[in-house]
C-alpha cells in the first residue's frame, strides 16, 4: 500500500518577481504565477488526488486551488508548511543583503545551520516542523495520493533531510522553479523514497520564473540582476543635478525634446522626500552602480487607499534585463506598509512601451487626464494580499 506525496512549490509570487525576501511575509501570486497555476492544473489532469494540503500563506493557497477546485476537494491549510521565517530580513531586497550581510547570506544559501541574523527561524526548527508535517499527512492518508503545496526553502530543507545531507552540503539540493513538483512515496516496508524531484516540465520558457533569473545557478545565490533602493538626499549638492538628469532623460525619450520641461520638479521631489524616507530613492545594482530613480507621492490618494507613483526611470543601457518589476516592488513595499490597497500612476498616451510594461505587470487603465504635452492614461494596480 503506497502513499504518494506530491510536493509542489507555489507559483511565482511578488517576492520572486520583485527580488525581495519573503518568508512569512504574505504576498499574492503574480500575473505570470496565474499562468503557471493553470499549467500546473493541466499537468495533473486525469490524476486521482485524494487530498490537498497547503501552507496558509496566500501564494501557496492560490496554487493549491488548481488541484483542489476541479476535484471538489477542501484545501487543508497549516502554518507548519510555511516558508522559513526570515526575521528582520523579511521584505528586504536581496541586493541589500548582498551588500550588507554577505556572509550570513552565504550561510543561508550553502550552510544554513550556521545562518543566524539574530531574528530568524533556525533551519533546524524548519527541518523539524516540515518533517513532522509530512509524517502527519502521510499517516492520515495511507495508500492515498496527496498534493502538498509549500515553499522553496522548505522543500530544499525537506529534501536535504531525506537525502541525509549535512548542512555544509545543502547546496547539492538544487533550487526548484515555481510550481515544480517532487514525488515522494511512503511504503510500510521500505519507508519513504524520493522518486523524483523539482520537475517543472509543465512550464515552457515563457512560463518559467527561472528562465528570467540567474541567482539559482550559483551556490551562493548571488545575482547581478538584483536591485536595491537608496534614499536620494537632495541636500547633497550633487543630488539635484542627478535627479534632473533622470527626469530630463525620461522627458526627452517620451516627447522628443525638453520643450515644456521645468526645474520645478526638484521642489516637488523635495516635498515627496520629506513625507517619507523611501519616497525618493536612487535605484542601484548590487555592486552600488546607480541606474535609475523611483519617486513616490505618499500624500496623494491616501483617502482612496491609493499609493501614487510619480516617476519611474531606468537608464536605457540597463533595460531589457527584467529590472523594471523591482521598481514596482519598491512602490508596493512602501505603500502596503502604509495600508494602501492599490498603486496608481499617470503615463503619456504616446508612451506605448511604458503602457505595455505596466499592463504586463497588472496595471489597468481606469481613466485619462490632461498632461503638459498631451493626454495621460491613469492606471492602477491592486496590491491587496488575497488568494487569487
Amino acid at each position: 500500500m503506497i502513499t504518494k506525496l506530491y510536493i509542489i512549490r507555489h507559483a511565482e509570487a511578488e517576492g520572486n518577481l520583485y527580488r525581495r525576501v519573503q518568508g512569512h511575509y504574505d504576498s499574492p501570486v503574480t500575473e505570470l504565477g496565474l499562468k503557471q497555476i493553470q499549467a500546473l492544473g493541466e499537468r495533473f489532469n486525469g490524476l486521482k488526488i485524494d487530498a490537498v494540503y497547503s501552507s496558509d500563506l496566500v501564494r501557496a493557497q492560490s496554487t493549491a486551488r488548481a488541484l483542489a477546485i476541479p476535484r471538489g476537494l477542501e484545501i487543508y491549510t497549516t502554518p507548519a508548511l510555511r516558508e522559513v521565517n526570515m526575521g528582520h530580513w523579511e521584505d528586504m531586497t536581496w541586493a541589500r543583503l548582498e551588500r550588507t550581510e554577505g556572509k550570513q547570506l552565504a550561510f543561508f544559501s550553502s550552510d544554513p545551520v550556521r545562518w543566524d541574523n539574530g531574528t530568524n527561524e533556525s533551519f533546524t526548527a524548519l527541518t523539524t516542523r516540515m518533517g513532522k508535517a509530512l509524517a502527519e499527512i502521510a499517516t492520515a492518508h495511507p495508500g492515498q495520493t496527496v498534493c502538498i503545496v509549500t515553499h522553496g526553502n522548505s522543500i530544499r530543507t525537506l529534501l536535504a533531510r531525506l537525502h541525509s545531507l549535512p548542512s555544509e552540503r545543502f547546496s547539492e539540493i538544487p533550487h526548484c522553479d515555481n510550481t515544480a513538483v517532487s514525488l515522494l512515496e511512503v511504503s510500510p516496508t521500505t519507508g519513504l523514497t524520493v522518486r523524483w524531484m523539482n520537475d517543472a516540465s509543465h512550464l515552457d520558457e515563457t512560463l518559467s520564473t527561472f528562465a528570467r533569473q540567474s541567482w539559482w545557478r550559483t551556490p551562493s545565490g548571488g545575482d547581478k540582476g538584483n536591485l536595491d533602493f537608496v534614499s536620494l538626499d537632495l541636500d547633497d549638492p550633487e543630488s539635484p543635478n542627478r535627479y534632473l538628469f533622470y527626469r530630463q532623460e525620461a522627458w526627452g525619450e517620451v516627447h522628443g525634446s525638453l520643450a515644456g520641461f521645468t526645474d520645478e520638479y526638484v521642489a516637488l521631489a523635495a516635498m515627496h522626500a520629506a513625507a517619507h524616507s523611501l519616497a525618493l530613492v536612487e535605484v542601484i545594482t548590487s555592486d552600488g552602480t546607480p541606474i535609475g530613480l523611483v519617486e513616490l507621492d505618499v500624500l496623494r490618494g491616501e483617502e482612496h487607499g491609493e499609493g501614487h507613483i510619480s516617476f519611474f526611470y531606468i537608464a536605457p543601457e540597463y533595460r531589457g534585463h527584467h529590472f523594471g518589476p523591482q521598481l514596482i516592488g519598491h512602490a508596493t513595499s512602501v505603500y502596503r506598509s502604509l495600508g494602501r490597497r492599490k498603486l496608481s500612476l499617470h503615463v503619456a498616451e504616446v508612451n506605448e512601451k511604458a503602457i505595455g510594461f505596466y499592463e504586463r505587470f497588472g496595471f489597468k487603465k481606469v481613466g485619462e487626464t490632461e498632461g503638459v504635452r498631451g493626454p495621460l492614461w491613469v492606471m492602477e494596480k491592486d496590491i491587496t494580499v488575497r488568494v487569487r
